[in-house]
């Protein structure tokens, strides 16, 4: 009901002004995909997404974006993507020399997408002076539908997930504050980012610091709450040679089920602090000469807590070690588990074969070859736990090699096609039971057409 009182309003602004042009269109989009996993099998999804956009006067722009989603599971998915209303003022007098603002829903993200890449419902301001640009964003998740959020931090976030009662995503405020050096140094831009996350869930169903009963942590949880610090360094070394790299610090508070002198049975929950960090850099070789290819190796580290038997309110001793980012990103075909107690080694390899024959429908053939190894920071709790061995003390999960063909015959018509294969650690005293866990193949096909 919120959503369209909020699409009507919209309307009516764009309707009542004497000035405003309009461009509209759509997307049409097919998923289609099969895998070895028993839990996945045959999968399959149709997307039908329209848009629009125009201005209001010369300073006001808007857009527009809504889908229409049709799966075996869930045959009837509306959404809104974007519903935003952007004003811009170039060259202040004694202000920035471009000051943006938007209102409505977007998407909030921080330099490296990697802890915050999210939808929400807010505002958002930038500031740009010569050798600064200022960002500031700030947005609730709870108007978006559950489907399309994967902000899930807590046993609520989950059992919300598992509830088709619930329609809507975990109720959270964003916050975003952001300092962009462009070309501090010989080139180099460096990124100053501070983040906040906060639990906005009523008391309804939460559990109270002290209850002594574990039976009811499978009801409900508790609140957890996060503050993220992060600074960034990107550039060129020379014309084909370029980097990135990055940490982030954690804080913050999530409930735990510990030990309590005072409690009668021994045990009881309690909040305890985050202290986590997440750290990476990327290598990047683009060759031009050889049929525009490129190089890539990254690594990533996210600190992992060994006492943990969950990613989710798992701790089981003092302080929370364990690195949590807001939001989920799904990089790989088949192995994506969240950044907590995570890391890997990356290497990817693009190339588009045909650009230098003079054959014009085939110059837009990407072969896309990414290969990962994937490690534990320790022996705790991941978020993929599907036959994980809780005996082994072994580190190494497995090794992902996925292989992409994308194709644009046309600007209005892009195919893909994705094969991924993953090799899990299952020998005997490895990090997955080969029962539970074994060689894993993904083929996936999208087709996605624009007018």
């Amino acid at each position: 009901m919120k959503k369209a009182i909020i699409f009507y309003l919209f309307i009516c602004i764009i309707l009542s002004s004497p000035l405003f042009g309009i461009d509209f269109g759509g997307y049409l989009d097919n998923t289609t995909s099969f895998s070895t996993d028993e839990n996945t099998g045959y999968y399959q999804i149709d997307r039908l997404r329209l848009w629009l956009t125009g201005t209001l006067g010369k300073d006001w722009t808007y857009s527009m974006m809504g889908n229409y989603s049709f799966e075996l599971d869930y045959p009837y998915l509306f959404d809104i993507d974007e519903l935003v209303l952007k004003g811009k003022w170039a060259f202040i007098e004694n202000g920035p020399a471009l000051f943006s603002t938007g209102l409505g829903r977007f998407t909030i993200s921080e330099f490296s997408r990697l802890v915050l890449n999210h939808r929400a419902d807010g505002f958002q301001f930038d500031f740009n002076y010569p050798g600064t640009i200022i960002s500031l964003a700030m947005g609730y998740t709870g108007l978006l539908s559950k489907h399309s959020s994967t902000i899930t931090l807590s046993k609520a976030d989950t059992n919300d997930q598992d509830d088709t009662s619930i329609l809507f995503g975990t109720p959270r405020l964003l916050g975003v504050l952001q300092f962009h050096f462009p070309e501090v140094f010989s080139g180099q831009d460096l990124y100053l980012s501070a983040l906040i996350q906060k639990d906005l869930r009523s008391n309804e169903n939460i559990l109270k610091e002290g209850e002594e009963n574990f039976s009811l942590a499978e009801n409900s949880g508790g609140y957890y709450d996060s503050i993220y610090s992060g600074i960034g360094l990107s550039g060129a070394v020379n014309s084909s040679l370029y980097y990135n790299v990055f940490g982030y610090f954690q804080t913050g508070r999530t409930l735990s089920y510990l030990e309590d002198d005072d409690a009668i049975g021994g045990y009881s929950y309690q909040y305890v602090p985050i202290i986590a960090f997440l750290g990476g850099t990327e290598i990047n070789y683009y060759s031009p000469d050889l049929s525009y290819s490129t190089f890539s190796l990254s690594f990533i580290f996210s600190s992992g807590d060994e006492d943990s038997i969950s990613c989710v309110e798992g701790n089981t001793e003092g302080s929370s070690f364990l690195f949590t980012p807001i939001s989920e990103q799904k990089e790989r075909v088949i192995f994506n588990p969240k950044l907590s107690n995570i890391f890997y080694i990356k290497g990817r390899y693009t190339i588009k074969p045909f650009a230098m024959l003079p054959l014009s429908f085939l110059e837009n053939i990407l072969l896309i070859l990414d290969g990962t190894a994937f490690f534990r920071a320790t022996t705790g709790a991941i978020t993929d736990q599907k036959g994980l061995n809780p005996d082994s003390e072994d580190l190494y999960l497995g090794t992902e090699i996925d292989f992409i063909i994308n194709y644009r015959p046309f600007s209005d018509l892009g195919l893909s096609l994705s094969t991924g294969y993953f090799i899990p650690n299952n020998e005997p005293g490895g990090a997955f039971i080969k029962d539970i866990r074994s060689f894993e193949f993904l083929g996936k096909f999208e087709f996605s057409f624009s007018f």
